[in-house]
Order: C-alpha cells, then sequence, then structure tokens
C-alpha cells in the first residue's frame, strides 16, 4: 500500500508541476552544456567563430545543419555565456515550400511537448510561436516571403536580458521621435 501510494504522489508531482519534466535538448544538447562537451557531440563538424555575443560576452559559433537529423535544417548557430555554457541554440531551415509545411511540422512537434504561448498561423503571412518550460523559451519564425525559417531555444534569463534591452530601445526611439 506504501509503494502506491509513493507511486501515486510522484505521478501527481510530475503532473501538477511541469518543472519536473525534461527540458529539452535541441539536437541532442541541453542548454547550459559546455562549449568542450558541445564540441564532442558536433565532432564531425568544423566550428566557424562567429564573435562574441552582445548580451552573454561569449562566443558564438555556426556549424552546418546538414546531416543532423532534422530536415531541411541549413545551419545553427550556437551562443555560448561567459562561462563557456550553451546558452542559446538557432537553427536556420528552409521553410519546405508553400504554405510553410516545415513550420507546421515544427509546431506540431513543439505543442506535444511543451507549453504553448503566443502562436500566429495565418495561410499567409508571418507565422511565429512561443514556447516555454521552466527554464527555456522556444521561438520559432516564420517571416512572410521568406524561404527560411528559425527555431530558437535560449534561456530564460537570456530571453529576458533581450526583451528588456529590445524595451530600452523602443523607449529611446520614442523620446527621439518626441523631440522633433
Amino acid at each position: 500500500m506504501k509503494l502506491i501510494k509513493a507511486v501515486l504522489f510522484i505521478l501527481l508531482a510530475v503532473v501538477a508541476f511541469p518543472a519536473f519534466a525534461e527540458e529539452p535538448k535541441p539536437l541532442g544538447i541541453a542548454l547550459g552544456t559546455p562549449l568542450d562537451e558541445v564540441k564532442r557531440v558536433l565532432a564531425d563538424r568544423p566550428f566557424q567563430d562567429n564573435g562574441i555575443n552582445r548580451y552573454t560576452s561569449g562566443p558564438m559559433y555556426v556549424v552546418d545543419g546538414k546531416g543532423l537529423g532534422v530536415s531541411d535544417l541549413q545551419s545553427v548557430l550556437l551562443v555560448f555565456d561567459a562561462d563557456r555554457r550553451l546558452a542559446a541554440l538557432r537553427m536556420t531551415m528552409d521553410v519546405g515550400g508553400l504554405g510553410k509545411p516545415n513550420f507546421d511540422r515544427v509546431l506540431t512537434h513543439l505543442k506535444e511537448r511543451y507549453k504553448a504561448g503566443r502562436i500566429v498561423n495565418p495561410p499567409v503571412g508571418n507565422k511565429e510561436a512561443e514556447f516555454q518550460t521552466s527554464g527555456v523559451q522556444i521561438s520559432v519564425d516564420a517571416p512572410h516571403m521568406s524561404f527560411q525559417m528559425t527555431v530558437a531555444y535560449m534561456t530564460k534569463a537570456l530571453f529576458q536580458q533581450i526583451k528588456a534591452d529590445a524595451a530600452e530601445q523602443g523607449k529611446k526611439k520614442a523620446d527621439e521621435g518626441k523631440r522633433f
């Protein structure tokens, strides 16, 4: 009887507290993974240096997306923090043709696994979606008239920093407009 109660308690905890759910591992790599480990996982591809990220003060690299198990994946941008831990991973992929079928495929995949936030999926126009877990923000962006779309995974801390910077830039722009 105690065993049954314990199992029921664990099941209830997992259902009631999504924080216990596993964090995403895009391409088999969790955010927070050290750079050396990411290089080991992607050992068969060259890492192209892409500078230092202005938000994390860490290095950025681009790797070729072909052969990583995601159809139409073109490239992957890896953003590390100052401690050389993965803070964001952005996949650039082909939209898959008219109507952007890859957006719909990715949207369905993410809806099955994560809590959906804002979803904009018109028949024609920009397509966007946001998902989140306890520590990761996921965004999908397929601009109208573009042949590419992006799927980005980033730590919530990085997401909040970027969001705050965008708000500050918007306020500065609005203040400049009032001067004239």
